[in-house]
């Protein structure tokens, strides 16, 4: 989303910083630090024909964009909590509108944490790291910074998920329900269909 292609990035721990929950600390940090361009030809993915994985009430898919002369990655997403007393929202959005997101934080659900920590996950999470709801409003005491946040972080996962194809991605992406592992395996399946997609370079 910030256009990075050639870095090193190095952490301390096998876990990277939850710091807000979002992605704005990481984005700011890399704005602040500058970038470098390159004199090469940045490659990317041109997805040729349509590669879906579909899972009783889940799904997701990768299908051609039309021909431009620029890179466009767009993510639409609809997100179904209404079990948890939250709306079923859509979300579409270019990744040039990646900033607008970026602060969306991650969630969860009260009645879910306990297991959470049982499973020896989210250790360090906290109101100031996370979105909690519970009975469809936040227990966070400045509530949501977007009225869709929840949405808006799912769609800030995909991007990022995305983003392990190792290049830029000419696609528009389309899920229901979705997720990291989701998204996962329809990148790998992606991989194992060389007719669905070219490298340009």
């Amino acid at each position: 989303a910030c256009k990075i292609h050639n870095c090193i990035i190095e952490t301390s721990s096998p876990e990277i910083p939850v710091l807000d929950g979002s992605s704005a600390p990481i984005v700011q940090a890399i704005v602040d630090a500058g970038t470098k361009q390159q004199d090469t030809i940045q490659p990317f993915i041109e997805i040729l024909q349509p590669v879906q994985v579909v899972h009783e009430n889940k799904a997701a898919a990768l299908l051609p964009r039309p021909k431009s002369k620029n890179v466009e990655l767009v993510v639409a997403v609809e997100v179904d909590f209404r079990q948890k007393n939250l709306p079923r929202e859509w979300l579409s959005l270019p990744l040039e509108k990646f900033s607008t997101i970026a602060a969306a934080r991650t969630f969860t659900f009260r009645e879910d944490i306990e297991q959470l920590w049982a499973m020896k996950l989210a250790q360090g999470g906290s109101l100031d790291n996370a979105v909690v709801f519970q009975d469809g409003k936040p227990l966070n005491p400045e509530g949501l910074r977007h009225d869709i946040e929840w949405v808006q972080h799912k769609a800030l996962d995909c991007f990022g998920d995305l983003a392990l194809a190792g290049m830029p991605m000419h696609a528009t992406f389309t899920s229901i329900c979705p997720g990291h592992a989701l998204t996962h395996e329809l990148l790998n399946k992606l991989m194992k269909s060389p007719s669905s997609y070219r490298v340009v370079e």
